[in-house]
Formats: C-alpha cells, structure tokens, sequence
C-alpha cells in the first residue's frame, strides 16, 4: 500500500513542478513584452544615466507646508479679487448711465440664443409689467465691452424690481415664465440671512374644486416650486400637507427622518417637488394637527453650526383654501397655549386662497400672522410680525408667495457682494455665481456674473505630492467640502453636485478636531487618517486603505468665508524635474487639424502628445477654447522656449523633453500593427500622454484618471494587466500591460517607496494570452482541463470562450459569472474574500471581490491556482470532470453594476441595497469610503483611418487598390521599352506616369492622360498633370476597412 502512495505523490509533485515552470515561461514573456516589446528597462535606463535631468526635491515638514497653503490661499484670493472686480464694473456700467435709460414696452419676454459669439446681449421685461426703463445702444456696448474684458466671466445678467431683464452670454435661454425675482440668486441677495421655513399647505378633498379649468391643488403646487426656487443651499424646508391628519416631506422614504427641517440642496429640491406632486386630497383640514407638527419640526432642527457670520431667520408659511373643520375658538386656544414654548418668536406669513372664509376665519387668519393673541406671559418683544395675503384670485398665489422674503425683516439692507454655492449647467460646466445689489436711490435689482467652479480652484484641483498621499481641500462655510480627493474635480463632473460635510470625507477626525476646524480661521493639528487607494477601476476593483500620520493645515479666504485646508503626509515631499533640451518636434494630437477628412485618424508610425487640463496653468480656459492651427503652434513655441511660459504649469515642460526618448526607443521595436500588441503610450504624472499610435482624444481626457494608471500606482513594482477592455479608438478587445515610471537612480536599484515619473502601457490583443498559455501548458491542450487568467479582484483577463468569441465579451466581466462552481469553491475556501465601501456620490455600498492566499499557489479540489510572478493575474486550471460533482451557489450576474440579491454569499460586483440618504449628516459605519471614479472617455469610433496626416504616404509600393485610397496617387504605366514596348504599371505620384504616342496621332496607353508631342515613331515621355504639384500637403490616407491591411505604408 506504502508504495502505490508513493508514486502517487511523486506524479503529483512532478505535476506541481511542470505547472510552476509553465507559469514560469508564461512570467517570462509578460516580462519581455513590458521590456522588450514596450522598451520599459530601455526607458528606465535612460532616466537612470542622463545627466541632464535634475531632480528637486522639497520636503514638506511645517514650513514649506504653511507656503504652499499660503500659495494657494492666495492664488484663490486673488482669482476672487479679479471676478469681484469685474461684477463691480458691470454695476458701475448700469448705475453711472442709468440716467441714459428711457422707458418702454417693446420688449419681448422671452430669448433664445446659442452661438459661438461670447457677447450675445437679451434685453427683455418681466412677463405682464409694462414699461420698464432700458439701457440705451451705447450703454449695451459696454455691458459687452465688459464680458469681452474680462474673458473668464461665462454670462452676465441684471434683473431689476420695475422688470427689466439683460442677460450677456453665448447661450441665452429665458423662457417667458422667467422671473429674476424668483430664483435663488435674486432671492439671496435681497435677503442674504439663512432661513428656516416650514410651509403648510392645504391638502384638503376641497383643494379639489376648479378655479379657470384648474384645481387649487395645482396653483398650490406651482407656488409651493416656485417658492422652493428662490430657495438656497443655505436655506432648510420642511412640507406640511394638512388635512385630516398631517404629512411631513419625507425625503427618501423610510431612509431619511422626515421630522425635520433639510436644506434645499439640488437633491432635495428634486425630491420635494416629487412629494408635492405626488399627492392627492383628501379630508378635512386640521389646523391643529398641521402646526403642531410644525412646532415640532422646529424643536427637533437646532440651529446648524456653520463658520459663517450671520443669523437665521426661522419663518412658518401657512397657505389655506378652507376654514379649519374644528371650531374657531378651539384653534384659538390651541395657538395662545402651544406657541408659548416658541415664545411667539416664529412670524408666521399666511396666504388664505379664494372666498371661501367667514369674516371671523379671516379676522383669526390676520391675528394667527399677527400673534396679537392676549396672554400675560408674551411680552410685546417677544412676538415675531408675519404677514397676511387674502389671495381672491389662485392665479395670483404664485406671484404673492414667490417673493415671501421681501416682507422679512432683514430684507433690502444688504449692500455686498455674495458667491453661492457650485451649481452644474449642461452647457458651461460647474460654475459658481457672484452676485451684489443695485442701489440707485433705493434698491433697485441685481447683478451677477457666472464664472467657473474649476477656474477659481484650478491650483487646488491639481495639485500633486510626490507621492500623491498629500492634498489640499476647500470647505465652504457651510462646512462642506467641494474639492476633494475623494470627490470628482469639477471638470469631470457632469450631473447635479451632491454637497457633503467635510468630516464625513474625513471619518477618522475626531469631534474636537473637527470643532476646531469650524471654528477657528486658521490653525493646524495632527492627526493619524486614511488614505484611500483605488485598485484600478474602484467601481469593479475596489480599494485599500492606509492610515498614515498627517499634518492638517488651514487659512480662512478674507471674503466668502471659504477655507482651504492643506493636508500633508509625513516625510512626503514636493518633487520639481529639470530638463535642458533643444527644439523638440512633437505631433499634437489634433490630427485632423489642416486635413480633409473629419473621420477618427491614427497616425500609424508617429506617435502624439495630448496633454490633460490639470497640465495648464487655466484648464478652464484650455476646456472651453477651440484648439485651432495657430494656439497648438503656440503650445509647440512654448515647449521649445521660443515664446514665454504662460500656458503650461511649469513641471509638463521637461516632462516633453524627458518623453522625447520613447520616440526612439519605440521606432526600434517592432511596430507593425498585425502584431498581437497595438497601441504603446505613456501617461506622466503631471499630465502629459503620448501615444504610438497617435491618435485624437476629448479634452477632457487625463492620463492620471484612467484604470490603467491608477492600477500601477496601487501595484507599483508589478507588470499590470488589465482586465478585459475595449482598446484606444473603441474596436478590438484588449488586455493592457502597464508599469510605473520611476525617476532616475544612478545606481539603478529601485523599490516600490521610489517616486514615480508616470506610467508606460502596451495593449495587447485580448486573445493572445489565452492562446500563449495553451502553447505553454500542456494539460491546457487536453479537452479535460479549462484554463483562464484572472486579476487579484477577480476580474477576467484571458479565457477561451472570449478567445474564440469576441462577441460574447463584455466589460469588466468577474469570474463569478463565467465559471460559478469555481467560484462557490473559491468563497467556501476564503479565497475570493467580499469587501464593500460607500459610495458618496450614490449613497450606496459597493461590494466587490479580493482573491488571496498563502504562499503562491493553491490545489483546490478540482482546481489549480497560481500567482504569475511579478504581476498582479493569476492562472487557474480547472478539472472539467472533477468539477462536475461540486454544486453552484453563486447567482446570476448582471452586465453592469446592479443591486446585490439578498441572502445570496456568491454574487458579482454589486450596490448593496443599504442605503444613505443625503439628509444624513455622517455614516452610520466604519465602512471607507470608494475612491472617485471618473469613466474611461477615449474616441469612440469603430471605422477610424489609419493615415499620414500631415505627412505624404509614399506612393509605390502600394496595391492598386490601396493606390486608389491615397488621394495624391495615381495607378499608371512608369516604365517602358523603345523596342519590345514593355510597359509596368505602379503606383506613383502623377507626374510620374509615362504617355505613348505614335507617328500620325495619339494612342492613349493610360485613359485621362492626353496631349503628348509625336517624334517619328518612337515613345516619348510627356510629363503632364503638374499642376497636381499643388495639391495638399496634409493627406491622409483612408482605407474602407475597419482594420489596416497588411501593406501599410
């Protein structure tokens, strides 16, 4: 028995050993692919011996930290400075010529306007005011004047009481409902305090009668929206639908407390616009029920803490259709009682719609605004004046409540300029508006200018440490935070902002910490916090979390009340490269710049330069500006110091320089397309792209937000490969091979703490690794065994279904949904370990999916896994008879991220249906956060030209049907024979073709060349068709097929 055993274990650990040397070789070719095929040790070497390149380095301890916070506060505070400038030119234009107006009624109460003039100008009146005073022809002038001046201002816009509308911009849209009166902006400026309001409104089965075709229900509803409009992020609501019983606004169902006051962020206006659409009338109307539900929505919303100066003002609106279904002197008695413990300080505005009231209802409405109750224990200082509104007409309630906040106390007294909060438009991006009053004898309306978010707090947005665990943020002062590494910038934002308090991004602060942050204008602390790391692309991979020692930093803006705190890691460090070079040719990656064809075009052996907002000293106006001929020759004269830097940050300038060596490094290699690897590029951390081939990306694009870079700045050592993915221009199925860049060593020894220059990738054909590992792997060759590659989040990178089927192929596809009864196995076994965080930006979790294990291998019972050295995938060989006995328990997956099933262990990357609502002031867990997630935003086109743009493709040597492609080539005779009258035909440039004649006349050999001269009977050459020598110099060359045929130029 001993004997048989023995042999068993020696096939075994044969076995074991054959596949540790196949996995070896399998090492070895990702190994030459990255070094050999990709040139990385050749690129390595070069930064670790040229002398030219000199690095500075500056250690961030406490002083070098306060500068750079200083820099920064400043660079904000001046940037400020210059938009409050600009605003107040603007008011100046219409107060020092107000004189100039003169007044009329032909205007019209609408506009429309989009075109690419930047000084568009709408002058229009409010919709039913007659005449209204307006700007004359000169004063219009330099309203345009100004936005021309001022080149970051997006729009302009003046509203006035009388009516007047001026709105200066390239994209203009005012509808005719449009009210200055009744947006935030206008409303804010008037009344500048926060406030505090519960709105009660009637919800009655009376609500339901019709006044002009329309129910009262609904005049209710678009008051109570326009209403919620004029409403800031700074103001708090609640809704009381009074009926029978009551209604408070819940505002994400059984997730959020609905007994209390919310502020009225984008979110929640959305979400209070939904509660009162959504609900019918009924019963009576209990006046008691609704206020003291009101009074107890005040009681349980203290007062926020916030660093800005300045009071609330608490206001209960009360709008009603009906008498109360109790007896007038039972309300009564409740309002003398249940007011005291407010001590009358709420005013209380009421609206009572129609005719429906006896005179004593009306006497009691006026006296409930009034709180001239009788009663010995309120002090006439005590009580708070409301207002009262007999609205006979419901047509009007929209007009009346709209402009509640002029009847409030502190109303029409301010006289400075205000910034509100960072609002999305579709068009302009994140923008944030300056707005200040126009007193002209009186107050008279508003003006505002719109700038962009990224424009003011471009510096903060893109700065970077050495090793990017250092990083500056802004809070508001509503202690929110709208920059953050956990947030996306404002450029790659692209929906409604979700606002969030600072210390919710900064969980392991403690309380005290974080009181002294709101209250003190500057200090400093220490700390022990996270560092979240995104293992790729966060959505599907997931992250990991550090705690390292940090030194938090913070200086309170001299107006507007932002705060920017700088955070800084321990021994982390500023790192600036130097690079003398001389003139450096590069192609920008505006290929289509100059060519005839508007398609996608791949420069096919020249590489491109793009370079990402955050390598601008004005993304802002690098995102918004058209990139003509003449601004990228600007760029060029720049890098090549011909002109003076005042475009570019001063770190992308040597990485040019430092980049210009992959040029060669890349024309040594093997570079024909039909091998299995495509495109090579290079992503530095300061921004710059390049790409071999070259071809056209969004401006929006950043090397630093892709997967791929991030992935090998988490796994900083290995050779990364990606999970499957569409390549570059959106055809083929690919994997990516990627390895961090590391700044030059002499002694050439690097480790994993060095910094990084950025990251080189190689993208290679999805199936060729499938393929390589059946070559290598004999049991891979046997029907019996199945083999694949996975990454460590258990992502597929190489399978053979995929392999044979590219069709059956999908993004980010996780073993889980490709091979279950593994996966069931790889759970039961702790291999395939569930991990989750929140996500901020959804308020939800996120579960996804880490593979470990001891040592680097596991014999599972029908299955084999094994590291791959050096890198982060993994080869599995699976049993396919074995398998058969093990049962499936993992579910069904979804081809995108969906909700997670309920009591189900093995399942893909999910939303765990735990949600937090953004009323919530902080998580209720120690979960960490995700890491942002910006999507992959390459050029989408699956019919992209290879060509030569900007260059002539040689002509001879080509098809004639791949002559016919190339617009400056013709397929004609170039050859021939006096005597035997051979002739060859080639592809050539016209000039080149050769006509045949004969004595007594013309025989056209070639149809479309003619007029040749006859000497006796011989052939002559006639060079014709100069005038082609003309012809553009910018060809680009355009085959019909979606992939290059073989015989490329």
């Amino acid at each position: 028995m001993k004997k048989p055993l023995l042999n068993i274990v020696i096939v075994l650990s044969v076995a074991i050993v054959m596949i540790k040397c196949d996995v070896t070789k399998i090492a070895d070719i990702i190994d030459s692919f990255i070094n050999n095929k990709l040139g990385l040790k050749f690129y390595q070497n070069y930064l670790d011996e040229e002398s030219n390149i000199i690095y500075k380095k500056s250690l961030l301890d406490k002083r070098n930290s306060e500068q750079v916070l200083n820099k920064l506060v400043k660079s904000v505070e001046r940037k400020l400075d210059e938009r409050k400038l600009a605003l107040g030119d603007l008011k100046r234009i219409f107060s020092d010529n107000y004189y100039l107006f003169y007044e009329t009624k032909n205007l019209s109460d609408s506009c429309n306007i989009q075109t690419s003039r930047s000084d568009n100008i709408c002058i229009l009146k409010r919709k039913n005011s007659n005449f209204v005073k307006t700007p004359p022809v000169e004063v219009t002038r330099l309203i345009k004047a100004n936005l021309r001046k001022y080149e970051f201002i997006k729009s302009q816009y003046i509203g006035t009481e009388e009516g007047l509308i001026l709105i200066s911009s390239s994209n203009i849209q005012w509808k005719k409902e449009d009210d200055p009166r009744y947006q935030s902006w206008y409303a804010q400026v008037t009344n500048r305090n926060g406030k505090d309001i519960v709105l009660i409104f009637d919800n009655s089965a009376k609500t339901g009668d019709r006044v002009q075709g329309r129910k009262i229900q609904w005049y209710q509803v678009e008051a109570i929206q326009t209403l919620i409009n004029t409403l800031t992020d700074n103001d708090r609501l609640s809704l009381v639908a009074m009926s029978s019983s009551s209604i408070v606004s819940p505002l994400a169902g059984e997730h959020c407390n609905g007994s209390k006051l919310h502020f009225v962020t984008p979110n929640n206006k959305k979400l209070f616009h939904k509660f009162i659409n959504q609900l019918n009338p009924l019963g009576t109307t209990n006046y008691i029920d609704a206020f003291n539900t009101t009074f107890s929505l005040f009681s349980s919303s203290p007062t926020p803490k916030v660093s800005n100066i300045g009071t609330r003002e608490k206001l209960i609106i009360f709008l009603t259709y009906t008498t109360p279904h109790s007896d007038i002197s039972t309300v009564e008695q409740f309002f003398k009682q249940s007011n005291l413990h407010l001590s009358n300080s709420i005013p209380i505005f009421t609206y009572a719609i129609g005719n429906n009231f006896h005179n004593k209802t009306l006497t009691f409405l006026k006296e409930v605004s009034t709180q001239k109750f009788e009663n010995t224990k309120n002090t006439p200082t005590s009580r708070q004046q409301g207002m009262f509104k007999h609205v006979l007409n419901a047509t009007d309630l929209k007009s009346e409540l709209a402009i509640y906040y002029k009847y409030l106390e502190s109303s029409s007294q301010n006289r400075e300029t205000l910034i509100t909060s960072p609002v999305y438009d579709k068009s302009q991006g994140v923008l944030v508006s300056l707005c200040s009053p126009i007193w002209i004898y009186g107050f008279i309306g508003v003006a505002r200018i719109d700038v962009s978010f990224s424009d003011i707090f471009s510096d903060i947005e893109t700065f970077t440490s050495s090793q990017l665990s250092s990083y500056p943020m802004v809070i508001d002062s509503m202690n929110r935070a709208l920059s953050h590494p956990l947030l996306p910038s404002s450029i790659h934002i692209f929906n409604d902002l979700t606002y969030l308090t600072f210390n919710l991004l900064e969980p392991q602060l403690s309380s005290s910490q974080i009181h002294q942050m709101i209250s003190s204008k500057e200090g400093s602390f220490a700390a022990v916090t996270q560092r979240i790391k995104s293992r790729g692309n966060s959505l599907y991979e997931g992250i990991d979390v550090d705690s390292v020692a940090s030194n938090y930093y913070w200086i309170m803006t001299k107006e507007f009340g932002y705060k920017i705190c700088f955070v800084v890691t321990e021994k982390d460090y500023l790192l600036d490269v130097e690079y003398k070079f001389s003139d450096y040719p590069f192609d920008y990656h505006k290929i289509r710049l100059g060519c005839p064809y508007r398609g996608t075009v791949i420069l096919r052996n020249t590489s491109t330069t793009k370079l990402a907002p955050e390598s601008f000293v004005d993304p802002f106006e690098y995102l918004n500006t058209f990139e003509s001929y003449s601004r990228v020759q600007s760029y060029k004269n720049v890098i090549n110091g011909h002109t003076e830097n005042s475009l570019f940050k001063n770190q992308i300038i040597p990485s040019f320089g430092i980049s210009d060596r992959l040029d060669k490094i890349w024309s040594q290699l093997d570079n024909n397309y039909q091998t299995p690897y495509n495109f090579k590029f290079f992503g530095s951390k300061t921004g710059l792209f390049k790409s071999l081939p070259g071809f056209e990306l969004p401006n929006i694009f950043s090397p630093t937000h892709q997967p791929w870079y991030k992935k090998s700045m988490f796994y900083k050592g290995k050779i990364v490969i990606s999970p499957i993915q569409r390549d570059n221009i959106n055809v083929n199925w690919v994997n990516t091979l990627s390895h961090v860049v590391y700044e030059g060593r002499r002694n050439r020894q690097h480790t994993a703490d060095d910094n990084t220059l950025g990251v080189v990738g190689l993208e290679v054909n999805m199936g060729y690794f499938y393929y390589t590992i059946v070559k290598l792997v004999p049991k891979c060759q046997l029907d019996q065994y199945s083999c694949l590659m996975i990454d460590e989040s258990g992502l597929m990178i190489s399978y053979q279904r995929g392999a044979k089927n590219p069709n059956s192929i999908s993004h980010y596809q996780h073993i889980i949904s490709l091979e279950p009864r593994l996966s069931t196995q790889l759970v039961s076994a702790e291999i395939l370990q569930k991990s989750q965080c929140f996500n901020i930006l959804t308020f939800r979790y996120q579960l996804y999916w880490r593979v470990t294990f001891k040592n680097d291998k596991y014999q599972g019972k029908f299955f084999t896994i094994q590291r791959i050295r050096n890198t982060n995938a993994l080869l599995i060989i699976i049993d396919r008879n074995e398998e058969k006995s093990y049962e499936n328990h993992c579910s069904v997956c979804q081809p995108e991220m969906a909700d997670c099933l309920r009591n189900v262990e093995c399942q893909c990357p999910c939303y765990i249906p735990k949600e937090i609502n953004s009323c919530q002031s902080a998580q209720k867990d120690n979960t960490p956060i995700c890491a942002v997630e910006v999507l992959r935003n390459f050029t989408s086109n699956s019919n992209a030209a290879t060509g030569l743009c900007g260059r002539k493709p040689e002509c001879l040597g080509n098809t004639k049907e791949g002559c016919k492609k190339l617009k400056h080539c013709t397929w004609c005779y170039t050859k021939y024979h006096q005597k035997t009258i051979l002739r060859e035909l080639n592809c050539v440039i016209p000039v080149k073709c050769k006509k045949f004649l004969r004595k007594g006349g013309s025989s056209s050999i070639w149809g479309g060349i003619s007029g040749g001269i006859a000497v006796g009977s011989v052939f002559i050459t006639c060079n014709i068709c100069n005038f082609i020598k003309g012809y553009m110099e910018d060809i680009v060359w355009r085959p019909s097929l979606d992939k290059p045929p073989q015989n490329l130029p």
